[in-house]
């Protein structure tokens, strides 16, 4: 199968929608500590920690969720098969032998 035909659910596009305009939110919400201290000279630069972070951590996530659930189609919606018959990885660090 194409992967490019692959198309994801409504109820996973909202789903999609909604993580992504939360990571947004959160982003934005991280810009406003550096903003309110634009220029105060007190300021040490700690308010742009949360900026520094956010920026690699849910910048490309929000990019990834919006643009799957607005164009709801691509490899990245398919979900994992599983093969009838086949068992679960085991962790090798189970407690029980």
């Amino acid at each position: 199968m194409d992967p490019a035909q692959i198309t994801a659910s409504p109820m996973r596009r909202v789903t999609f929608l909604i993580v992504g305009a939360a990571m947004l939110g959160l982003w934005c919400w991280s810009l406003v500590p550096p903003i309110q201290n634009w220029n105060n000279p007190n300021e040490d630069g700690f308010s742009y920690v949360g900026v520094f972070y956010a920026t690699p951590i849910c910048l490309p996530a929000v990019l990834l969720l919006l643009a799957g659930g607005i164009s709801g189609r691509g490899p990245h919606l398919r979900l994992p098969v599983r093969r009838p018959g086949s068992a679960p990885a085991r962790s090798s660090s189970s407690w029980r032998s």
